[in-house]
């Protein structure tokens, strides 16, 4: 058989906020790589077994080590941030919404956090058409790597939301990064 042989454990090589760019995670409390930790984890279905090890879809699992690795605790963030819906990741939307009680610090509002194919999460975000086409521009160049990539973005709502709508059709979210994935 000819082909490439991969192990199927994929993991995050790039990621990109704006101009900034960087293989991990640094997280600093109320810094834009925060909020990115926060979407890796929490939309997300993958877990933290007892033994410390990621179990889940390969993608998730990817993601949520790398948001553990950058400092943040997947278990206090449920409970800070608890899950009330969720949209789980199917082909023909491309993507994954959670909403989470909005929690200490942002009110008593509701968060949505998105992940999914770059041109889907940007249709939801707000952006105008030069900040799309940069981003554009780095998802074509992350893909030329070899790259799987996956857009984050999030928003902030008032409970007054119906939360299967927001799951289903949100807008005006703020995009927060480009995350590439490859397996080793």
């Amino acid at each position: 058989k000819t082909g490439t042989l991969t192990q199927n454990r994929m993991r995050v090589d790039r990621l990109q906020v704006d101009d900034a760019v960087c293989a991990e995670l640094p997280v600093a409390d109320g810094s834009p790589w925060r909020e990115l930790g926060l979407v890796m984890a929490l939309c997300n279905d993958a877990r933290i077994d007892a033994a410390g090890a990621a179990i889940g879809d390969p993608t998730e699992t990817a993601l949520l080590e790398a948001a553990v690795r950058g400092g943040l605790d997947n278990a206090v963030l449920e409970q800070e941030l608890p899950r009330r819906a969720e949209l789980p990741f199917d082909s023909d939307r491309a993507r994954m919404s959670t909403l989470h009680s909005a929690g200490a610090g942002r009110g008593d509002g509701m968060l949505l956090l998105v992940k999914g194919a770059p041109e889907r999460v940007f249709d939801m975000c707000v952006l105008d058409a030069g900040q799309r086409a940069l981003h554009e521009r780095d998802v074509n160049a992350m893909a030329q790597l070899g790259q799987r990539v996956l857009a984050l973005a999030e928003g902030e709502f008032d409970t007054e939301s119906d939360p299967a709508s927001l799951c289903l059709d949100p807008v005006g979210l703020q995009f927060r990064a480009l995350v590439g994935l490859i397996d080793p």
